[in-house]
């Protein structure tokens, strides 16, 4: 989808629902920002699915549900880890 957006007076933009509906984006979805070469790019995060959640209990070094998990920066950073072994894939 190609569209238009205008920046309102605080700098917040408008997603239209067409856009939002396509990509699965709700109130309350965490996006990334980033800029690239003089454009934005918005990206939905989503939850790790239960497979992606279960590798990184494993790349944690963490049993399944036996022990407490680790702090919430070790697990963002084995997300990430996991996440980009995913795209490689």
């Amino acid at each position: 989808m190609v569209t238009t957006l205008s920046v309102m007076k605080k700098r917040q933009i408008v997603l239209p629902k067409p856009l939002c509906e396509e990509i699965n984006i709700q109130e309350g979805t965490p996006m990334r920002v980033v800029t690239v070469q003089g454009s934005i790019l918005l990206t939905p995060i989503r939850a790790p699915s239960k497979s992606e959640y279960q590798d990184i209990l494993k790349a944690a070094g963490r049993p399944l549900a036996k022990e407490p998990p680790g702090t919430v920066e070790k697990i963002k950073d084995v997300i990430q880890k996991v996440r980009a072994r995913g795209r490689r894939a």
